[in-house]
């Protein structure tokens, strides 16, 4: 058995970068080598928590680990700290005794010069897996967590991740201090029980989604973007609802923040179409999906209960094609036809 040390930095701050590490469709698409292409069966980001991947070649004739073009590994959560360490127990699932056995993968994480200085520490690699094959897929891993996390021409001052449990206070904050501005649109939760429901209605991941909008430069939050209801199948939809917070309203933060989004519906969940409805008197948010190039398809009366009334809504949406972004390969629950 061996070891090795891989690191790069990257132009992103240590938040951003640990959520891609803890994100399972994140982790589709930046923890696979070039020439194949990834699928998460299982994981549960939390210390002891399971996981199992399986990265697929994309020419045929190219020899797996587990089967004949796919290398598939399972393991747990050894260690996590936000911001700064992620640590991995991993093995593969193979037939082969050389392969076997399991390993631990450190992955550290330490700002440095505006961005993260990215560790990558493999220990107990089987001495069958050749050093040079893991040292050149961990830096086209690196490269493409790079590609994931790392500003964007129209969003340099943003950006993604997910609500977490630490984030109770300062969000319960926000809400309070945003009251103004979010009555009647929209009803936030203003109390830590009312927070803690918040967490729980978003922790199934596969069916809605909760973000917040983050300032790069100060990690502040300035606004929340749920996503909402996700359908599959041939459908393969969700809606979404968002809100500034006042201490950050104005300054454009929702605006690079809600391009961010449609590049994570559609490049990382691989949806189609991503649906807003919108009371008609909100010029804001009005303002806010025609800038972004969503559609107007139609009115609905009395659609949504907000505020202890059913309101009337405006119905808009807009579709990876319409946004010019490309899922790359449709999400295994497409139909083939």
């Amino acid at each position: 058995m061996y070891s090795t040390r891989i690191s790069r930095h990257i132009g992103a701050p240590p938040a951003a970068v640990y959520q891609a590490l803890v994100d399972p469709y994140a982790v589709e698409r930046w923890r696979v080598p070039d020439g194949m292409s990834g699928q998460v069966h299982e994981f549960d980001a939390r210390e002891g928590g399971a996981f199992r991947v399986s990265l697929t070649y994309d020419l045929p004739g190219t020899g797996g680990k587990t089967s004949a073009h796919t290398d598939t590994y399972h393991g747990r959560f050894v260690r996590l700290v936000p911001g700064e360490q992620v640590v991995e127990v991993v093995e593969f699932e193979t037939a082969d005794p050389g392969l076997r056995g399991e390993m631990t993968m450190t992955t550290t994480l330490t700002e440095s010069g505006g961005g993260t200085e990215v560790v990558i520490l493999h220990e107990g690699i089987p001495d069958a897996v050749p050093a040079a094959d893991n040292e050149a897929g961990t830096r086209m891993a690196l490269a493409n967590l790079a590609r994931l996390v790392e500003p964007v021409p129209d969003a340099p001052r943003v950006f993604l991740r997910h609500v977490g449990a630490d984030d109770q206070d300062e969000f319960v904050r926000l809400v309070r201090v945003s009251a103004d501005l979010h009555h009647p649109w929209m009803h936030l939760p203003a109390t830590p029980e009312a927070f803690a429901a918040h967490l729980a209605r978003y922790a199934d991941r596969e069916a809605e989604q909760s973000l917040l909008v983050c300032v790069r430069e100060t990690g502040a939050i300035a606004g929340l973007v749920n996503i909402n209801s996700v359908i599959r199948g041939r459908f393969q939809c969700a809606s979404v609802a968002y809100a500034a917070f006042a201490p950050s309203a104005g300054r454009g933060y929702m605006t690079e923040g809600l391009r961010l989004v449609l590049r994570h519906v559609f490049e990382v969940l691989r949806l189609h179409r991503l649906e807003a409805n919108i009371q008609p008197g909100n010029e804001s948010s009005l303002k806010m999906v025609r800038r972004l190039g969503f559609l107007r398809e139609g009115y609905s009366p009395a659609l949504l209960f907000i505020d202890g009334a059913w309101r009337d809504h405006e119905r808009w949406a807009i579709t990876a094609a319409a946004a010019g972004l490309d899922p790359g390969d449709p999400h295994p629950t497409l139909p083939s036809r």
